[in-house]
């Protein structure tokens, strides 16, 4: 075989490749230029990705970073958790459109999160800089009860957070 063709389309949208880069936060504990820097690369392969609600660029900075390429191909998606307020939800849903992000690929299995020990054990902790940049001033809803009760060190400071 001489002429391999891996391109195929997607919500008829066209992909040079028959991949795409799914939302992965904190990309910036990978490299300088986190999220900017995967996204150029997919742009670059002719494929699509999805910025995570968890990513540590802001969708602004990520949908500007972007060159125009042809309608025929896909604009990026973003990965939208479930959150407990919904006018933040709104708002950010709005500046994804406004940014011209395609799609939003829905999170929903994070409501209600799993014992995570080695969560408990040693809890992320980002280093100075760098943060979740879509989520500033975590107003997305904050910790839930659940997850606050899994973090308790004692059962006295479970029964706390249940008063």
């Amino acid at each position: 075989m001489s002429n391999i063709d891996t391109s195929t389309t997607i919500f008829n949208k066209h992909y040079n490749i028959p991949i795409a880069v799914a939302p992965s936060g904190y990309q910036k504990l990978a490299g300088f230029n986190g999220e900017v820097d995967v996204a150029r690369a997919a742009w670059a392969l002719g494929t699509n990705f999805t910025l995570s609600s968890s990513s540590t660029t802001a969708l602004e900075d990520v949908a500007a970073c972007l060159p125009e390429r042809g309608a025929e191909y896909p604009r990026p998606w973003f990965q939208l958790y479930l959150m407990r307020s919904r006018e933040f939800a709104e708002q950010l849903i709005k500046r994804v459109e406004a940014h011209g992000y395609e799609a939003l690929v829905l999170t929903v299995d994070t409501v209600v999160l799993g014992n995570r020990i080695h969560e408990r054990r040693e809890p992320l902790k980002l280093p100075d800089g760098i943060g979740r940049a879509n989520m500033a001033g975590g107003k997305a809803g904050g910790t839930s009860k659940g997850r606050l009760v899994l973090n308790a060190k004692t059962a006295k400071e479970a029964k706390a957070v249940e008063a």
